[in-house]
């Protein structure tokens, strides 16, 4: 008689590593709420950093870098650095008091810088988001 073992197929498990690109994107952001002229609460606009903006006010305007960062949930959401350094006192009270980054108008991502981070569209939904703050940077996930 031959054991259950002996007729089952064998199987080789390979292990294989998959990694995605960890992509960075350098961008200037201005802050405040596109419904309110910038001058309310999130982000109003995402460009290059040699382009000039869509707005024509004197709007909080700081450096970014903005990675894609994979969720537990294998959903997609993009992670924001601001230097410390490059925001007015004004707008770190106004912007990033007791570490929560509010959003008050959906805002979507210009598809070429979108396309750049592997995304065919992106858009940052109103709600209040965590802020992480370290010595020089505040990193948040929108």
């Amino acid at each position: 008689m031959q054991s259950h073992a002996a007729s089952c197929p064998r199987f080789t498990f390979i292990e294989q590593k998959v990694t995605l690109p960890q992509t960075v994107f350098k961008a200037d952001v201005i802050l405040g709420s596109p419904g309110s002229g910038c001058m309310g609460m999130g982000v109003c606009q995402v460009m290059r950093s040699e382009q000039e903006p869509s707005v024509n006010m004197k709007c909080p305007r700081t450096k970014a870098l903005i990675r894609r960062h994979e969720m537990p949930d294998f959903s997609v959401r993009l992670q924001f650095e601001f230097e410390k350094a490059q925001l007015a006192p004004a707008n770190l009270t106004k912007h990033f008091q007791w570490n929560l980054f509010q959003v008050t108008d959906p805002y979507d991502l210009p598809n070429d810088i979108a396309q750049e981070l592997g995304l065919n569209a992106y858009r940052i939904h109103p709600g209040v988001y965590p802020v992480v703050e370290t010595d020089y940077k505040y990193i948040l996930i929108l």
